[in-house]
């Protein structure tokens, strides 16, 4: 995977990008909004990481306030099992909002609720390990794991551009239910949260509000 745009099945990636991939990507859920029994759509992407008070899967804030209306599920495990093969079996929990669209900022925090016989996601998946978004350098390479246009788990490469306030902005491939996607360092660390296109005027120009800002301004995250 060289190219900015390219996007692979997490499963199918090779080269010096694998590894890491393969550590991370169970880590990444797509979140599904219930407005009413029986009834789901796919609105975006999340991660599962570490806070101050156990872990939590961070998403954008425009995806957790859909919480607010009906509840939030995070599905893991929805990834092609070879290419252009059928779906693994994948993984389902309820989650309620902790919080979202703190102080301005887009990013949510929403937390499994544990059912009868079902674990909290931390005894299943390892929680991605957060980066320092202020260490980036113009051109820096990052990656993307997410589900665009609600597609099994792919993942994207791309290039860091700029700061911009509390937000990054970058070149890689994304699509509708990208937002809430963890923007990832070559160590696999998040640095940033994907919230949208930069404009109309540029497609492949992305913005993200950096990690940095988060860790700064959630009390679930701070120090």
């Amino acid at each position: 995977m060289d190219a900015a745009d390219e996007q692979i099945d997490v499963r199918g990636v090779t080269g010096p990008h694998r590894d890491v991939v393969a550590r991370i990507a169970p880590a990444v859920c797509q979140i599904m909004h219930c407005p009413e029994p029986g009834v789901a759509h796919a609105i975006g992407t999340g991660a599962l990481i570490r806070t101050s008070g156990g872990v939590a899967i961070l998403t954008a804030g425009h995806v957790a306030a859909l919480g607010t209306i009906g509840h939030l599920r995070a599905r893991f495990n929805y990834e092609r099992t070879s290419p252009g093969g059928a779906s693994a079996p994948a993984v389902d929990w309820d989650v309620v909002i902790a919080e979202h669209w703190v102080d301005g900022l887009d990013y949510g925090l929403t937390v499994a609720c544990e059912l009868p016989g079902q674990p909290p996601p931390q005894n299943v998946f390892e929680p991605l390990r957060l980066g320092s978004s202020s260490a980036l350098q113009p051109g820096d390479a990052l990656l993307c794991l997410h589900h665009p246009n609600g597609e099994p788990k792919q993942c994207s490469t791309g290039t860091f551009i700029a700061f911009a306030d509390s937000q990054l902005r970058y070149r890689v491939f994304t699509g509708a239910q990208s937002s809430g996607a963890p923007l990832l360092n070559m160590n696999g660390e998040v640095v940033a949260v994907h919230r949208a296109e930069l404009s109309p005027a540029g497609p492949g120009a992305k913005i993200g509000t950096a990690i940095d800002a988060i860790r700064r301004t959630s009390l679930g995250l701070g120090k």
